[in-house]
């Protein structure tokens, strides 16, 4: 077990980053399959409005995972969670978000935030 995880932190690894179309930093993280690591967080909420990655590879994963903590640090993604001043409360469950955060989240403009809060309003 110990040489086969060795052998996991020695491959290549990438840290990657995810933008939306403003530019703004959504999330960063590592991976040695950058392209099915990143499709996995198709799940998020917040994943529909990335609209460019960023890749920098590293020689090993050791390399990608400090300098993934140096990034979260310095640049403050806004949905990395650990690393970024949130303390993890030890379940790996995802919070669950109200209708009122959902609709700040995702409504594409203020009008229809202001649509969406009075037809789901909590």
């Amino acid at each position: 077990m110990h040489s086969r995880n060795h052998a996991y932190r020695l491959k290549p690894c990438a840290l990657y980053r995810l933008f939306n179309n403003a530019g703004d930093l959504l999330y960063i993280g590592v991976a040695s399959n950058a392209l099915a690591r990143v499709g996995a967080h198709d799940a998020c909420v917040w994943f529909r409005s990335v609209s460019r990655v960023d890749l920098q590879w590293f020689e090993h994963r050791n390399a990608a995972e400090a300098a993934e903590r140096a990034a979260i640090a310095k640049e403050k993604p806004r949905h990395n969670k650990v690393g970024n001043g949130w303390k993890h409360p030890g379940s790996r469950r995802p919070r669950l978000h109200s209708i009122s955060e959902l609709i700040e989240m995702q409504a594409p403009d203020a009008a229809m935030r202001e649509v969406w809060k009075r037809i789901y309003a909590d």
